[in-house]
């Protein structure tokens, strides 16, 4: 337990700490781009073999090949994106969660030394800066 508090204390440490969440985003975006690897493989046999045989049988197959790993490419992008974005917002919820519950055990002293405005702007905008900043990288 102590572990994974020190590991929570920056934000690669608490994306590390919610890996098991994210896991199912980052497998799909990596057969994503499993699915679009043999095209450079298939464009070079329509060039090299099909063409100069002139072979539209072999160019239309390799083609509606093509074709399908780009659906696949596209379903597999949409789909990891989601869940992608749903592993952000269990994250999201749970680390302000975790503000909150740390606001509730504050003494009376700090928090009276406080504005009420600062202790707000760290829990609400300061996780919408987490959830930009994990988007954006």
């Amino acid at each position: 337990m102590k572990r994974e508090a020190l590991a929570s204390r920056t934000l690669t440490g608490y994306i590390w700490a919610s890996r098991r969440v994210l896991l199912p985003g980052l497998a799909l975006a990596l057969l994503r781009s499993l699915a679009v690897a043999p095209c450079p493989w298939l464009f070079q046999r329509m060039i090299d073999v099909c063409v100069p045989a002139r072979d539209l049988e072999g160019l239309l197959l390799l083609a509606g090949i093509f074709i399908g790993l780009l659906g696949v490419h596209y379903v597999f992008s949409v789909w990891g994106a989601n869940e992608i974005a749903k592993g952000m917002a269990q994250m999201l919820v749970e680390l302000r969660s975790r503000i909150f519950f740390k606001l509730q055990f504050l003494s009376f002293g700090y928090l009276d030394q406080q504005r009420t405005g600062r202790l707000l702007s760290k829990y609400a905008f300061d996780t919408q800066k987490v959830e930009a900043r994990c988007t954006t990288s």
